[in-house]
């Protein structure tokens, strides 16, 4: 659950939408402190009702159900408790690789009743400091920069509320729910090793800035109103004052080379990479969310990746496919494991891979038109809303893909980012100032390249047909090999004749 100023006010709101009182049964206190070498102390304590958030739990369960569901309906969605202990401290343990040190974790009982946690913390840098707050669920994302003017700023990310309510509070009509608030309250402040020059803050003290909303105060509407979808941010001087610098992994590392060759066949490279201090959080969050890290272990072991490849044979899968060597090692900090496959031709590469948009078409002109992968459909493709937008790029905070890609032709046009020769290169990273264009192109244009050779005759190869979503990396997920079944036989005394065609859908209004 997330757990920051702008998440909490949020949930709250939430809450209250549903028409129920636990939207009060929240607190939390976090302060921040950015020392003159760069590291940071994090105190943070929250609390919450745990009676209050079950009610609501069953309250949200018979809204999705409706109140007059039966005995036989389907269980409704089961709302995790706010405060995970042992979940919590192993993920602590984890964060300690990214340089962060635990004074102190501590969870009792309030003396009112509630449930509530405590940690103090030292943070060697910004990283380790962002990865003490995803141990504790809350997903907020400190920054820090350096301006023109030689300040520094320092600001935790906000967020947009999908909300009404949050822009109504205040008014005539919002009277009754803010009733429902009674008890909520948040208070988050950051102290910095300068002079306060600006911040957006709802106080100063010195070289500290808070930000405090309680719904017992008559200015509670006004300041959620006003903080919805902004940073927290300080800006400060501080004469002498270096940041640490220290460079992020946090992200899985994937490359892929394919080489076409002029007989048809195709020579394929795919190589991950994951820092250490990243997957044991991706371990220990695994492990909290579904049981086991075995998709995570297994993508970095060498013998597993030969044991499934040998049974996909065994089983009449990646036929005209051979793995040429796997190698898998831990250097300098990272797991690393690279794959090389030679494959008879583009349908096996395309099997290899466990993709369906690897396809060679050949125009009247004698051009190959090679597809890596294929546009978005046009009549398929997801509307681009805000919302979405953030959720695809924050995926790919967590990633850095590469392809490289060379042909047995002069290349005549594609869609590659760097082309030299007959090789070919696309590359998404979100620290690219043009990420976003790339991003925007791939699903538009596809990766697509084409090319022409005397003398070259290359059969055609077309896309396999799309059967619904395909997982990227195949049918494997969670340690568990997921295949089709076999198909169910008939039952005797069963008339064979085939099923009605489906009525024709209504209109699209």
């Amino acid at each position: 659950m997330r757990r920051s100023l702008q998440a909490m006010v949020l949930r709250a709101l939430a809450v209250v939408a549903l028409a129920w009182p636990a939207a009060g049964c929240m607190r939390l206190d976090q302060d921040v402190t950015l020392n003159a070498d760069g590291s940071f102390d994090l105190k943070v304590s929250f609390a919450y009702d745990e009676k209050a958030w079950a009610e609501f739990g069953k309250t949200l369960g018979a809204v999705v159900n409706g109140d007059d569901a039966q005995g036989d309906a389907e269980p409704g969605p089961k709302l995790d408790p706010l405060v995970k202990e042992k979940e919590t401290r192993a993920k602590l343990e984890a964060a300690k690789a990214a340089g962060v040190e635990v004074r102190s974790f501590k969870v009792a009982k309030t003396p009112d009743g509630w449930l509530g946690e405590t940690l103090d913390a030292r943070c060697r840098d910004l990283a380790a400091l962002n990865a003490a707050l995803r141990a504790l669920d809350m997903e907020e994302e400190f920054s820090l920069k350096r301006n023109a003017d030689g300040s520094f700023t320092l600001a935790s990310k906000g967020g947009e509320s999908p909300l009404p309510l949050a822009q109504e509070l205040g008014t005539e009509e919002s009277a009754e729910e803010l009733k429902k608030l009674k008890g909520f309250k948040a208070v988050s402040a950051i102290t910095v090793p300068g002079e306060i020059v600006e911040t957006n803050a709802h106080t100063r003290e010195g070289r500290t800035a808070r930000w405090a909303v309680d719904a017992a105060d008559k200015d509670f509407p006004a300041r959620v109103r006003a903080m919805i979808g902004k940073d927290d941010s300080v800006t400060f001087r501080a004469d002498g004052f270096k940041p640490a610098s220290r460079e992020v992994h946090r992200y899985l590392r994937e490359e892929l080379e394919l080489t076409f060759n002029a007989d048809g066949s195709v020579d394929l490279v795919e190589r991950k990479a994951m820092h250490e201090v990243f997957y044991k959080e991706t371990e220990v969050r695994a492990r909290a969310n579904r049981g086991n890290a075995d998709y995570l272990h297994r993508m970095f072991d060498e013998k597993v990746i030969l044991d499934e490849f040998r049974q996909d044979q065994r089983e009449g899968e990646k036929s005209g496919v051979e793995l040429k060597a796997v190698k898998s090692e831990q250097v300098d900090g990272w797991h690393r494991v690279s794959t090389e496959m030679h494959c008879r031709d583009l349908a096996a590469a395309r099997e290899a891979m466990g993709v369906r948009d690897y396809s060679l078409a050949r125009s009247s002109e004698g051009t190959y038109r090679l597809t890596i992968s294929a546009p978005d459909d046009a009549v398929r493709a997801v509307p681009e809303l805000p919302a979405m937008k953030d959720m695809i790029r924050k995926m790919w905070e967590l990633r850095r893909f590469y392809v490289t890609v060379r042909v047995p032709g002069d290349v005549t046009a594609s869609t590659a980012h760097a082309t030299s020769g007959r090789e070919l290169k696309w590359s998404y990273d979100v620290n690219d100032l043009k990420f976003d264009e790339k991003l925007a192109d791939m699903h538009r244009k596809g990766l697509v390249v084409s090319f022409k050779s005397e003398g070259l005759d290359l059969k055609e190869i077309p896309a396999a047909p799309k059967r619904g979503m395909t997982p990227v990396s195949g049918y494997r997920d969670g340690g568990v090999r997921k295949k089709p079944g076999p198909e169910k036989a008939q039952p005797e005394g069963e008339d064979s004749k085939p099923a009605p065609p489906p009525e024709s859908p209504a209109p699209r209004p």
